[in-house]
């Protein structure tokens, strides 16, 4: 996303290259090392899906934490973090748990 905007490139064509390059190597890496998960179009569709989740539950835990509650962006921003590694997990194994490494 830096290289693309540093070429002038707008945030919404940032976002895309970047899912591009990331989608299919952290598919990748957390179906074959993570969940040791078999690998297909299927699961790769099921986990884009999933992991395209983190962006509207990073705004809504923002406006949760920072916009409802008035909690300091200081605690928002490490708590967000957080969140998402938490949801980011749980989704990935939702995506890629039908369809493990024993099924082969």
């Amino acid at each position: 996303m830096i290289g693309a905007d540093s070429l002038g490139a707008h945030y919404l064509v940032c976002q895309i290259a970047s899912a591009a390059v990331l989608l299919p190597v952290g598919y990748w890496l957390t179906s074959g090392y993570v969940f040791k998960a078999q690998r297909g179009i299927r699961e790769f569709i099921r986990y884009s899906l999933a992991v395209l989740t983190n962006f509207p539950m990073q705004l809504l835990f923002v406006w949760l934490t920072k916009g409802l509650l008035n909690l300091p962006m200081t605690l928002v921003a490490p708590a967000s973090v957080l969140f998402l590694g938490a949801w980011n997990y749980a989704s990935s194994y939702w995506a890629l748990s039908r369809s493990t490494g024993a099924e082969k």
